[in-house]
């Protein structure tokens, strides 16, 4: 189990390497093609003399070309890096758009599941959003969106996934929790945001957000979209009841379709 543990923590913490962190891979890569170089060279003169070197031209050789290879590599990948970064992000917030929440949580998911972690999907947005534009700007409104969105990075973790979902709804995917505190980041989101003073110029606007909750136990693996609709649905509820306030929807054995039961 421990060694179980220990590959899939490696997987994930390589994939993550390999995957936002460009820029050191290119570098490592280009540093190692520059080895080629002198060995060239010292491959050349075992057939010549005439491309024999001295030691000191051998080490300019050497380290010259590692720099320039290196350099070249992390630039390189430091601009896929920040492509790829414009392409994951939702522009307004910086929070994942809804596309890369998908494909990273995907992958969270799966490894909470086989670390047997269990997990929650909370989906929150803005009570009465349109009457904050109307009485107040759309500019407004934005900075809003804006300040929420930093709100919501403060509050979760590292190993949490927060993304814009589209208009004023985000969404978290929250692992590694007990099933005793899975209420604790929802109602912390609700009471910071409640007690909280958005300002922008002249305005000062006081909103709440509604929270939807789905849980899942450790092993009990579902279709990331079908636990996204179950959660959208609770937030709904929690509208139905009154806003301000987080609805919970707990999954227990064979409520849900598993993965590999889906066509």
């Amino acid at each position: 189990m421990i060694f179980d543990k220990l590959r899939h923590s490696l997987r994930f913490y390589f994939q993550e390497l390999v995957t936002n962190k460009r820029s050191i891979v290119y570098s490592i890569v280009g540093a190692s093609l520059a080895v080629g170089a002198p060995l060239g060279w010292e491959v050349m003169s075992s057939f010549s003399e005439a491309y024999s070197l001295n030691i000191d031209l051998y080490y300019y050789l050497f380290f010259s070309t590692l720099l320039v290879f290196t350099a070249f590599g992390f630039t390189v990948g430091y601009f896929h890096d920040q492509v790829k970064a414009l392409a994951d992000s939702d522009q307004l917030t910086g929070l994942l758009n809804q596309v890369s929440f998908y494909r990273i949580v995907n992958y969270l998911y799966s490894l909470a599941m086989r670390k047997e972690e269990t997990i929650a999907i909370v989906m929150l947005d803005i009570d009465y959003f349109k009457k904050v534009n109307d009485y107040n700007n759309h500019l407004v409104g934005s900075h809003i969106l804006k300040e929420l969105g930093t709100i919501l990075s403060h509050i979760t973790r590292s190993s949490d996934a927060v993304a814009r979902f589209g208009g004023d709804e985000f969404i978290i995917f929250l692992s590694n929790i007990l099933e005793s505190k899975f209420n604790d980041i929802p109602e912390r989101i609700r009471a910071k945001v409640e007690n909280h003073i958005f300002k922008y110029r002249k305005f000062e606007v006081k909103i709440t957000v509604s929270l939807g909750v789905v849980v899942v136990p450790a092993k009990q693996e579902i279709d990331i979209r079908e636990l996204v609709t179950i959660a959208d649905q609770a937030l709904y509820q929690a509208k139905h009841e009154g806003r301000n306030r987080v609805n919970i929807k707990k999954i227990g054995p064979n409520e849900l379709t598993p993965i590999s039961n889906i066509a």
